[in-house]
């Protein structure tokens, strides 16, 4: 999974390839997993910091936050 679920502008090719994949209850996620690990940082170039976050609240057991990530 990834942060970007349900988050599309990002460019039409994105969108276009992930749209199909996107769904709307995030939190049935954890009940198909004991351990849920969401990696993010505040300099994502394509999801901004806040939908990561969001995203990882929203299904993660566990979060690593990377400040300034190398990508």
């Amino acid at each position: 999974m990834c942060g970007f679920n349900n988050y599309l502008g990002i460019n039409e090719e994105y969108d276009n390839v992930n749209k199909s994949m996107y769904f709307d209850n995030l939190e049935d996620v954890k009940q198909y997993s004991n351990e849920i690990i969401c990696f993010y940082s505040d300099n994502d170039p394509y999801v901004k910091y806040e939908v990561e976050k969001d995203f990882a609240d929203k299904i993660a057991t566990e979060q690593v936050f990377i400040p300034n990530a190398d990508f």
